[in-house]
């Protein structure tokens, strides 16, 4: 998402820690409120994310990312559908409710399986996204 010349030169590293994680100061939440040029940059950001996901529910439901012949295909496959299901409800609801769902589940998974699990599973996740 290109915020140049959309956000304040000032809020850009605030915007960045928003749109990636959900997470902002007041202040820049205060920011947001008050300027429809960073507020037209979010719903960018959020439409292309938006998008991304799109292409890899498209991909699982192909079954480009997944092949249940592999070893552990059947349980690969399972997974698959359960992540595509899930995807496709989060692109039907609002941003924030999107960005809020996000959060709760991503620290419900965080405790359990540990951070750097997560981080791991959101990596492979992204990185499977078609470009």
């Amino acid at each position: 998402m290109n915020r140049e010349g959309m956000v304040a030169l000032e809020w850009r590293a605030d915007f960045d820690v928003f749109v990636e994680s959900g997470k902002a100061s007041e202040s820049f939440l205060a920011y947001l409120e008050r300027d429809s040029s960073a507020q037209a940059a979010v719903e960018l950001a959020f439409k292309a994310q938006a998008a991304a996901f799109d292409e890899a529910m498209k991909a699982l439901r192909a079954g480009t990312l997944v092949s249940p012949s592999s070893p552990g295909g059947e349980r690969k496959a399972e997974l698959a559908a359960t992540m595509a299901t899930a995807l496709r409800e989060a692109i039907e609801v609002s941003p924030s409710e999107r960005k809020e769902a996000f959060r709760e589940a991503t620290e419900s998974v965080a405790e359990s399986a540990g951070a750097v699990e997560l981080k791991e599973a959101v990596d492979d996740l992204q990185n499977a996204v078609p470009a």
